[in-house]
């Protein structure tokens, strides 16, 4: 548990700032996700 807590306490950082410089990308994947869901199951 406390290797979990180690690697949350390295890693945590550098995924908090990949989400950051990725997030106009993931917020189009997930919009253009959710239009073709939509137009499926609409």
């Amino acid at each position: 548990m406390s290797a979990l807590i180690a690697a949350a306490w390295v890693y945590g950082p550098q995924a908090v700032a990949w989400v950051i410089a990725n997030g106009p990308m993931l917020i189009q994947m997930g919009a253009a996700a959710f239009v073709l869901l939509s137009q499926m199951f609409g």
